[in-house]
């Protein structure tokens, strides 16, 4: 089971964090377990013994204008700690 979920922020960008989630500026990061449903993955996610889970980053843009340059943020992770059940 997930016992801890780290997010770590991208260089000097001023960004709020809330679990497996992280809001940068204008774009959001997410982890989830499913790329098409809306759930984000949380603490005492449990994955069984000798079993995978796939984990999908999802980086959305939310601004209200487009953007005429580039936006590039680097160094940004997200940090898992497993633990016994």
């Amino acid at each position: 089971m997930v016992t801890n979920i780290t997010a770590t922020k991208p260089g000097s960008t001023t960004c709020t964090v809330d679990g497996a989630g992280m809001v940068c500026g204008n774009i959001t990061y997410k982890l989830k377990p499913d790329i098409v449903k809306s759930d984000v993955y949380s603490l005492n996610s449990v994955i069984e013994s000798n079993k995978t889970q796939d984990l999908y980053l999802v980086a959305a843009y939310t601004g209200d204008t487009v953007n005429t340059t580039a936006v590039t943020q680097s160094s940004a992770a997200f940090t898992l700690v497993f633990g016994q059940k």
